[in-house]
């Protein structure tokens, strides 16, 4: 337990355990307290008490009025499972036995309050999304190969014992840098596209179970590089940050049956099992991985399929005025516009100038973009389109 605290006045300005999770779970469902509380026992987030006291055999002891709670405690929660059923998210207040140095003690809590700032960090409010691509941005994204690095030498077999500990290089390898350039900092990495607005972008296409699966796929056999801003490893942290992950780590991801019901394109964190050798089939480490964010030019590459291509441009017409529009000369008239808007819509979103509360709301945006841009669309064509996004918002 910290014994840090901090004023009224800064505590009065955190979250209520009962309105976070509230708050989550329009983006998060039923993982949303399951999120908070990995992210406390991580101590990535952090929790604050307006009162408290710790009972052993019949002595009691008042803690501190704005107190942190330890990482312990959420780690117990964590290890009781059913998390999301826990009255924490309706009363703000908790009790928890703990094992301690002296013995088992009842610790409890009231008032509980979390860091807005690490709530944030979930599903980021304030973070600028990668501007939108345009036509132009995508028919300019080149399609040649992107360079491979000679294949490394096959593992020599183990001997037996214990499995050698080299997951640092195995897991998470840092590429070596080209002379004259630096190394990836943290302004390089901001530039990188977050894996929900990916997989919003490309799901906004195929639908978003399949981008779940068209990313990963992408991921494992190494067409998409990816980044963390945080990487652990069985709970220790990776000496260094912003390195590239390993295929291995997405070669795993890539094999689950149900790889986009997981809920890493919708948090942008991934928790994942992964084998340490071959030679020990039953030894496995846990991996988490925190704020990852995929390289854009690669996500470009999936869209620019969807996308028209930019005409060539051709010399002014001489005539002085517009020719007056012909008649289609039969069915359905073309509508390649729709990537573009999904786009936009994806970014409003994601950026948070769009919160739809109802379908209406999904039309409204739609519409105004497709007025904006001159581009002639029926309500019904709206409405139908506007409907599959809200249908996978709202999880039904």
């Amino acid at each position: 337990m910290a014994d840090d605290v901090i004023s009224k006045e800064e505590f009065s300005n955190w979250v209520p355990a009962s309105e976070a999770v509230r708050e989550l779970r329009k983006t998060l469902f039923d993982a949303a307290a399951g999120e908070i509380v990995r992210r406390a026992a991580a101590d990535f987030l952090v929790a604050r008490i307006e009162r408290g006291r710790v009972t052993k055999g019949g002595l009691q002891i008042s803690l501190s009025p704005y107190q942190r709670i330890g990482d312990n405690t959420w780690k117990k929660l964590l290890q009781l499972g059913n998390v999301g059923k826990n009255g924490l998210w309706l009363t703000n207040s908790l009790d928890v036995i703990l094992t301690t140095t002296d013995g088992e003690k009842t610790f409890q809590f009231f008032g509980i309050r979390f860091d807005p700032v690490g709530l944030d960090e979930i599903i980021p409010k304030r973070v600028v999304a990668p501007k939108p691509p345009t036509t132009e941005d995508l028919a300019a994204v080149t399609l040649s190969p992107v360079p491979q690095p000679a294949p490394a030498p096959p593992p020599a077999k183990h001997a037996g014992g214990a499995p050698p500990k080299d997951i640092w290089e195995r897991v998470a390898p840092v590429a070596p840098q080209p002379a004259g350039r630096s190394a990836f900092t943290q302004a390089d990495f901001d530039k990188w596209m977050p894996v929900q607005l990916a997989a919003t972008l490309v799901g906004a296409e195929q639908g978003f179970q399949t981008s779940a699966r068209t990313i990963a796929k992408r991921l494992a056999t190494d067409q998409i590089k990816a980044r963390a801003e945080r990487l652990f490893i069985d709970g220790r942290p990776h000496p260094q940050t912003l390195s590239l992950i390993g295929q291995d780590v997405w070669q795993t991801l890539n094999a689950q049956q149900y790889v986009g019901e997981n809920r890493f394109w919708i948090t942008g964190d991934l928790e994942i099992e992964i084998y340490v050798s071959p030679h020990h089939s039953d030894l496995t480490e846990k991996f988490e991985l925190y704020s990852v964010r995929v390289d854009p030019s690669a996500i470009y590459k999936i869209l620019r399929k969807s996308v028209p291509q930019a005409a060539p441009k051709a010399d002014p017409a001489p005539v002085p005025t517009p020719p007056e529009p012909t008649k289609h000369a039969g069915g359905a008239p073309s509508k390649d516009f729709w990537p573009e808007l999904w786009i936009a819509i994806a970014a409003q979103l994601y950026n948070g100038d769009l919160k739809p509360e109802k379908l209406a709301d999904l039309e409204s945006a739609m519409s105004t973009w497709a007025i904006a841009h001159h581009k002639s669309v029926g309500e019904a064509t709206i409405r139908r389109h506007a409907n599959k996004l809200w249908v996978l918002i709202k999880g039904s």
